[in-house]
């Protein structure tokens, strides 16, 4: 005998045994030997036929093992036909071997069948084997038998429960009992127990031990409510289902179930109230929607209040955006406590924000939350609130500006300046004005806005101006000194 073995179709290896065989030349022609069976009833068994037995029959069929030879040894095996089983079947017959002294000599076999039958509907079929020790190859007959085994019927056991109704009513700071029931009208032992729900039975802590009994049975069902028991459902229906099942002589067991549902009574909860103030900065509404200014910064506060007195939580759902980073919003943090709770967001308009030729970003959105922390039914409230960040118009000089001025000492118009110059914008910042006389010197400089120039050291006459602002935006104009 030689084994090889491969690898991905090549070959790797190979072993190889060597065997020597005895072939014996001098047997003598043999005959094999014969078994018939008779029935419990004394009755020769039919080849074909169908053996019935009742549950109370007798169970036992004799079986005849003969052989025409002298000195011949007989086994007897039971093999299975229509069905498996570890069970050594074999064990059945008894005896399961013998010896034949002279020719035509039978060894009395028994078999015995269980009470229970093999197969689910009864039928089963087994061969029944003898073996002599003829030289050089045992010799065998067979006997096939058929056989339909009655058992006791089993009734179906009957679940129960003694609540008055389906759906039970379970409220707060209370505890609901009531008990289940099994019987079974034949007697066997019974099993008690409840499936286990998703939501998880003894997660919630309800009671109900498992129980087993003898023709009846029964158990106690027992929920303690409070509000952490009920939190860690999440639910107000609980469906239960209890089964009961018996354990049959023949193992044909059956069962039922009862079915109830356990609801929750709410207690009667209010909503919490979420409402929002600035408390810092300035803003505007425009169109159901705050603007405001770069350069300028706000602080919102949010406030959520319950009139129950629950414990609450305050929470900001987009602060972990990637907007919310970016943009640099400043998040208080979310905040739990009892009654009541507030968080501020605060940010700056910065210019830094905006690419150039962009005048406003946005609309940004603030999403608050307040939520209660009730058994069931937890209630909430939101609040939206949205903004843009708008840049002010680019610096225009829209007003006439003074053309002369008379530092006589007759307190009016004394200096040169100009009130209320153009505001800054992101892109346009004032830098300072500068004023040069007819010959392009300048002649006086300021960095302020509120500058004034008096004309000092310097001779009557038209002098010329120069306002600038950041992004090459510059207002000129002239002015004449007169004494």
């Amino acid at each position: 005998m030689k084994v090889e073995e491969f690898r991905d179709g090549e070959k790797i290896g190979e072993v190889q045994r060597d065997f020597q065989m005895l072939v014996l030349d001098d047997c003598a022609p043999a005959v094999p030997p014969q078994i018939v069976a008779n029935l419990p009833t004394g009755q020769p068994y039919i080849p074909g036929d169908t053996v019935f037995l009742g549950f109370d029959d007798p169970r036992c069929i004799n079986f005849y093992v003969t052989d025409q030879e002298a000195f011949t040894n007989v086994q007897i095996d039971v093999q299975p036909v229509n069905f498996k089983t570890d069970e050594d079947i074999s064990a059945l017959a008894t005896p399961a071997s013998g010896s034949l002294v002279i020719p035509g000599d039978s060894l009395n076999v028994e078999l015995c069948l269980p009470d229970c039958p093999y197969t689910d509907d009864g039928f089963f079929i087994l061969d029944i084997i003898a073996f002599d020790d003829a030289c050089a190859k045992p010799l065998t007959d067979t006997v096939r038998m058929y056989f339909l085994l009655g058992v006791v019927d089993n009734e179906r056991p009957l679940a129960t429960i003694d609540a008055p109704q389906d759906t039970l009513l379970a409220r707060f700071d209370n505890t609901l009992t009531f008990n289940v029931f099994g019987n079974d009208q034949d007697g066997d032992s019974v099993d008690l127990y409840v499936i286990e729900p998703e939501w998880g039975f003894e997660r919630v802590f309800m009671e109900f031990e498992p129980a087993t009994g003898i023709g009846s049975v029964s158990s106690q069902f027992s929920w303690t409510l409070d509000c952490d028991t009920v939190r860690l459902g999440n639910q107000d229906i609980y469906p239960l289902s209890f089964v009961v099942e018996d354990r049959d002589f023949c193992q044909l067991n059956s069962g039922d179930t009862v079915e109830t549902v356990i609801r929750v009574i709410p207690i009667d909860n209010q909503a919490p109230v979420l409402t929002s103030e600035f408390v810092g900065g300035e803003v505007r509404e425009e169109n159901e929607m705050y603007v405001l200014e770069f350069g300028e910064s706000f602080t919102i506060r949010a406030r959520g209040t319950d009139a129950d007195v629950d414990d609450i939580t305050l929470s900001l759902t987009n602060s972990e955006s990637e907007e919310f980073s970016l943009y640099q919003f400043n998040w208080s943090g979310d905040v739990r406590a009892r009654g009541e709770v507030s968080g501020d967001v605060s940010w700056t308009a910065d210019c830094n924000f905006l690419f150039p030729g962009q005048t406003e970003i946005g609309p940004f959105t603030l999403e608050f939350v307040v939520e209660d922390e009730f058994c069931i039914f937890p209630e909430n409230d939101t609040l939206q609130i949205d903004f843009i960040a708008r840049d002010k118009p680019t610096p225009v000089l829209e007003f006439e500006v003074a053309t002369a001025f008379t530092p006589n000492g007759d307190e009016y118009n004394q200096t040169f300046s100009i009130p209320n110059l153009p505001t800054d914008n992101c892109f346009g910042r004032y830098q300072g004005v500068t004023v040069f006389n007819r010959w392009g010197k300048p002649v006086f400089e300021s960095q302020q806005r509120d500058f004034e120039w008096d004309g000092f050291g310097e001779p009557d006459g038209v002098y010329y101006w120069m306002i600038r602002y950041t992004g090459d935006i510059a207002f000129k104009g002239w002015v004449a000194l007169i004494r």
